[in-house]
């Protein structure tokens, strides 16, 4: 610590001080010379560094946590985290000392280490335009500042390298921690107060990357039960020639249930079309055709059209009513007797 006196002369001064000490009145008088002291302390001197917040770190006592903007390259073999703007670290190197005027920044034992969430990547750090894959040994300078400027600048960032895992997909949250570098700061000059130290930088994602391939939407129609519709018996004089207006029918209501992130679906018919209308499906019998119709707005659900309808799901599941009509051919009376028809429904998404 280099300590610096100023003193400044000044004409003696007369002061006066009463002391009231119960009703005696004591007078104390004392002349004095006027001296200033200001103290000027120089500490030990600390690095300071750094990145996007603009905020300067003593980098003795903190970690430099750097948030890296994640991205995966072209051939999608390897993970680069960069900074979006570089590290600064400044100096004060002491006058006093006319050989101070270099410090660098020096690979340690352990200068890298990968967080164990991405240990199955190989891996490597990114310092200014060079890459170091991992390990790295130590006593390799990095990065290197002068007297000649009060600043440096450096790119530090990392990458992870895919192809080394073949067939392991990644998943980056942001904010997650990629890894964790140890540097040590060193002089060209040997002093108390510069001695090397350790300094710590942490690399975390600005945002977040997933290579996992997505999983299929699914969706289960009546909890993957066949739906039924039994028209009991019915009056052949009730089946009209019209899907919308004969009185045969059958309501039933149908479930979906799909990934709760879907918020709409698409069903599809597929069924062999009756011959004599394209509205309904066949039904074993020639002449007798069935529809199926959304009961919500009387749309008929045409069969194997390639046409499809939306389905409005809450939180991926939604209950809909269907109706099924019985229709036959104009001009026609339908044969007693039992009849059965059948379809599939196809649930698309968009």
């Amino acid at each position: 610590m280099a300590v610096f006196i100023f003193a400044l002369d000044a004409p003696k001064t007369r002061v006066e001080v009463k002391l009231h000490t119960g009703s005696k009145v004591v007078n104390i008088m004392r002349c004095f010379a006027g001296v200033f002291f200001l103290l000027f302390a120089q500490v030990a001197f600390a690095v300071h560094c750094q990145t996007e917040d603009r905020v300067w770190r003593d980098m003795r006592a903190e970690t430099l946590i750097i948030y890296t903007d994640v991205k995966l390259d072209a051939e999608n073999s390897r993970v680069t985290m960069k900074s979006a703007v570089p590290t600064v670290c400044r100096h004060n190197f002491p006058v006093t000392f006319p050989l101070s005027y270099r410090e660098w920044i020096v690979s340690t034992s352990d200068t890298f280490n990968q967080a164990p969430k991405f240990s199955a990547f190989s891996s490597g750090m990114i310092v200014g335009g060079n890459e170091y894959p991992w390990p790295l040994g130590p006593g390799r300078y990095l990065a290197e500042g002068s007297r000649s400027g009060p600043n440096y600048f450096f790119w530090l960032g990392m990458y992870l390298k895919l192809s080394s895992s073949p067939g392991l997909n990644i998943k980056i949250d942001a904010g997650d921690v990629i890894g964790n570098f140890h540097f040590f700061k060193l002089y060209n000059f040997t002093h108390a107060s510069y001695a090397p130290f350790s300094m710590y930088v942490q690399i975390r994602a600005r945002n977040s990357l997933d290579t996992t391939p997505p999983v299929p939407a699914e969706c289960a129609i009546n909890d993957n039960r066949p739906v039924n519709v039994d028209f009991g018996s019915v009056d052949p004089a009730a089946i009209g020639i019209s899907a919308s207006t004969s009185l045969a029918r059958k309501t039933v209501g149908v479930k979906f249930v799909c990934d709760r992130a879907l918020q709409s679906a698409r069903l599809k018919l597929v069924a062999t079309p009756s011959i004599f209308s394209a509205e309904g499906f066949v039904s074993g019998k020639p002449d007798i055709a069935i529809a199926m119709i959304r009961k919500s707005d009387d749309a008929i659900i045409l069969p194997s059209s390639g046409l499809s309808y939306y389905v409005y799901l809450i939180s991926g599941e939604t209950t809909e009513e269907y109706t099924f009509s019985l229709f036959r051919k104009r001009g026609t009376f339908p044969p007693a007797g039992p009849f059965a028809g059948s379809g599939t429904l196809v649930v698309e998404f968009p």
